[in-house]
């Protein structure tokens, strides 16, 4: 039985907005390293709560038959997982950057919390990924 997605969309959320408004209201680098850590934590526990629960069932699936074909193609598997990884991590960390970026340009410009309405743009995005595509065992 599939649990709903809402709690997780709820928790989704207010981490995202707290994750990207957190430099308006945490000036310090290594404080807010620290509570994003506890965000990242904290929605991480969230979704082990609420992920729906299947039987498990024996037999291969499509993971096995990934490991079968990066162990039978070591080097090939090893180009693309590297690639893949860089290429995540450079998107995130661009993101990430653009974002923080846009919230000092609102702060210099003199706005009303300068790093709250981008937090929650994003924050909505994030709900709405998880309402439309919610997670399946």
């Amino acid at each position: 039985m599939a649990r709903p997605a809402l709690p997780l969309a709820v928790a989704t959320g207010v981490g995202t907005f707290a994750w990207y408004a957190l430099p308006g209201a945490v000036a310090s680098r290594p404080a807010r390293a620290v509570a994003k850590t506890a965000l990242a934590a904290g929605v991480t526990g969230v979704y082990a709560l609420t992920r729906p629960r299947t039987e498990a069932t024996n037999g291969p699936d499509r993971v096995d038959e990934l490991l079968h074909e990066a162990n039978a193609h070591p080097v090939q598997a090893l180009a693309i997982a590297t690639a893949g990884v860089g290429a995540g991590a450079a998107i995130t960390a661009l993101g990430e950057r653009a974002m923080y970026r846009w919230g000092e340009r609102r702060r210099a410009a003199g706005r009303r919390w300068p790093f709250g309405v981008p937090a929650l743009l994003a924050a909505v995005v994030a709900t709405v990924g998880v309402l439309a595509d919610p997670p399946r065992a």
